[in-house]
């Protein structure tokens, strides 16, 4: 027995693009990044948290608990060093900081766009060590 997989709206494989999801055979992620819960159910609650994601390496867990030790539960959101961005269903929040400090370009570019695919509106990815590297990244409408 088969179980359906929610997406939210304007996922791929949503309403006319299931055929797409079929052809390229990707599987929508279904597993929140660490912290997502709590950013989650501030979202649920009707609050608009300031969220900040750490994907800094190499160890992006000790400023990611310093941030949310000052901030707060659903400030901060970590993408492990050994997971790749496509693996979690990011929360779909209307704006988002993330340290990418030392992140590798083509990481960077995956995260950028598994957060526009999760509905993250607008994110500011930036690099500590090398701003040059700073990316701003605005969902189109129709992506989002």
């Amino acid at each position: 027995m088969s179980v359906p997989v929610r997406r939210p709206p304007g996922a791929l494989g949503h309403g006319n693009d299931w055929s797409l999801e079929r052809q390229t055979r990707r599987v929508w992620p279904t597993a929140l990044p660490p912290y997502g819960r709590e950013v989650i159910a501030a979202l649920s609650a009707g609050w608009h948290p300031n969220v900040r994601l750490y994907a800094c390496v190499p160890d992006p867990w000790e400023p990611a608990k310093r941030h949310r030790r000052t901030f707060g539960t659903a400030s901060t959101l970590v993408l492990p060093p050994d997971a790749e961005p496509e693996t979690f269903s990011w929360p779909p929040l209307a704006g988002l900081v993330a340290d990418v400090t030392g992140l590798d370009g083509n990481r960077v570019m995956a995260l950028a766009h598994a957060l526009v695919s999760s509905g993250v509106t607008l994110s500011y990815l930036f690099d500590r060590n090398q701003p040059q590297r700073d990316l701003r990244v605005l969902a189109r409408r129709g992506d989002e």
